[in-house]
Parts: structure tokens; sequence; C-alpha cells
């Protein structure tokens, strides 16, 4: 954490350690050669790695350090605790009843049901861990002759995020999934004014003013904007956008083509020359977040590695390199 320094010392700040942490992991490399003839080769290396960190101890009085947030207290908190994993992001989440119902209540205008909405734990509580389970990467070269390609993937494996972007996409109607009411798709539901349209939803819980499963048909902005929208108080369920983040991402193609070495001497300048076409952050084969979100986008070097906020998309790269031995 970063203490203030007196402006005299030269420095603003002085950082320090003020809790204990144990780190335990196991990184493994599998390296093979399948194929070798005379012209066709196949190296390939597989690479992974997992790593646990739990936070034994912190300062003593100290109830909590904060890592990173968003939006603080009304949003999502990194927090470190002692005994609990490292990691661990901090939400409101649904209250739910003894069956593991979520809880409903009406809202009233008046004395008459206008609405309903989800009950929120009054508190922030643990909602998602960052941590992957694993992560790793598996390259391979495949040669012939004077051509030679190579691939690199690289994956992660488990670990949450927070998605401000989600949230604010779902609550402002920018979703495509939003579009089902708002389209018609929805269930019978009557305006104010008598108007009728397919524009209901039923949230699913257990109505606690009706003392039953709830069956309330309410307006799509219950459903979106009430749950998703809103940072100036506490009454949105945060877990709603943490979602696991696994991906598998084809980092980087390679061909490449050696020039023969006869021809490569004789300009007498030249041991060996190469030329090659390469291509970088080609694109995800699996992501298991929702609506593109960029499963990169959290990455960076401080520690708050699990709160997606505003990151500019991910892009591709082409180029083109000569290689020369002289």
């Amino acid at each position: 954490v970063r203490a203030p320094l007196p402006a005299s010392t030269g420095s603003n700040t002085i950082i320090f350690n003020t809790a204990k942490i144990r780190n335990k992991g196991i990184e493994v490399i599998l390296s093979a050669v399948p194929v070798r003839t005379k012209d066709f080769s196949w190296n390939t290396t597989l690479n992974l790695a997992r790593n646990t960190n739990v936070v034994e101890e912190i300062t003593e009085g100290v109830p909590f350090i904060e890592i990173g947030n968003v939006f603080g207290s009304l949003g999502v908190v990194m927090k470190v605790k002692a005994g609990e994993a490292y990691g661990t992001l901090y939400g409101t989440d649904f209250k739910r009843d003894a069956n593991g119902n979520k809880i409903v209540k009406n809202i009233k205008s008046g004395g008459v049901v206008i609405g309903t909405e989800y009950e929120i734990t009054p508190e922030q509580v643990a909602i998602g861990n960052a941590a992957p389970k694993f992560t790793g990467g598996w390259s391979n070269t495949f040669k012939y002759k004077s051509f030679s390609l190579y691939a690199l993937i690289d994956f992660k494996v488990g670990g949450d995020i927070y998605s401000f972007d989600h949230a604010t996409a779902a609550g402002s109607g920018l979703l495509p999934e939003t579009l089902t009411e708002r389209n018609g798709g929805g269930l019978p539901y009557t305006y104010p004014d008598g108007t009728k349209a397919n524009h209901g939803v039923i949230l699913e819980g257990y109505n606690v003013d009706d003392n039953k499963k709830n069956d309330r048909v309410v307006h799509y902005l219950y459903k979106w904007g009430n749950q998703y929208a809103g940072w100036s108080h506490l009454n949105r369920p945060r877990s709603l956008s943490v979602f696991e983040n696994t991906w598998v991402k084809m980092r980087e193609i390679a061909l490449t083509y050696d020039l023969p070495k006869s021809i490569a001497v004789k300009t007498k300048v030249f041991q060996g020359v190469s030329l090659s076409v390469i291509g970088r952050n080609i694109g995800y084969i699996y992501a298991s977040l929702p609506d593109h979100l960029n499963p990169e986008a959290i990455n960076g070097t401080g520690n708050a590695q699990g709160l997606q906020w505003s990151a500019f998309p991910s892009f591709r790269s082409f180029g083109v390199s000569v290689r020369a031995n002289f």
C-alpha cells in the first residue's frame, strides 16, 4: 500500500507491505518432436501453470485492504482479507430465502403496485474471484524444406471479472438481448393509459409481499434498467455482471521462407536470409464472456486484474520481417 511522505524527503509516497500472502503453484513444460523426416518436422511445446494465493494475515486492526474498485462502495471492490484467496471481488448480490430463491418485493405508488424488484444484500459480499484456475500456451512449428509455419495458442481457464461495460450496456438498452421485450417479444402488458403491448416480464423468484412464487407481469424497465443501471445507490445486484473469464486465443502465426544458403553466400555479404509474414492477436477460438466483451480488457500491470471498465478494443497486427546473417 501507499503512504504519504513529507515533501522534505524528496518523494511524495512510500510503498510498503502490510500483509502476508502465501503463494503455491506448479508449472509444467512438455516439449516433443512427434514427426521428423528428411524434409518435414513438427516441434511442439505445451506450457501449463497453476498458482493459488491466500492472504494469511494483514496489519492488526485493519479489516481489509482495497486493491481496486469500480465506483467504490456503490459498485464493485477487490479486497484482500485474512484467510481469503487473493483477488476476491465484492459487490451487492441477491437476497435469497431458505430454499435459495431470489426474494422479490412489490413497488407501490399511492398504494398501487406499479412494479417489482429484487431485495439486495445491504452490504457488499463476495461475488467472484479473479484468479484463474490455470493458464498456459501451446506452440507448434511445422517445417517443410525451406518453409516453416509457427503457431502459438495461449489460454486461461477460470477467473472472474466484473464488467462495468456490460452493466452499463444492459441498463441502457444497448445489448441485443434487451431488444426482446422492446420488439414485442415479452408478455402481455397494460400501460397506465390502457394501451397494451407485449412488453412485460416476470422477475423470477419468491414474492415476499404476495407470499408466493412471483407471477406479477411488469414493464421490461424493471428487468433491465432497474437491475443494471444506476450508481447512486446500492440496490443493484452487481453480481449480474460478474462472469467467468475463460478463453483460448490464436496469439501468433508466422510463415517463414529461408533463402537457400547457396544463393545467399553468392552475395558475398550474407550467410543466410529469411522472409516472414507474421500475424499477432489473430482472434479467440473460444471465449466464455457474453456480448463480445474483450477477455483481456482487464490485463495490466496493477493488482486489480478482475475489474473491466471502458477498455479499448484489442486489435490484430500483421507484418513482414526480413532477417539476415552477415
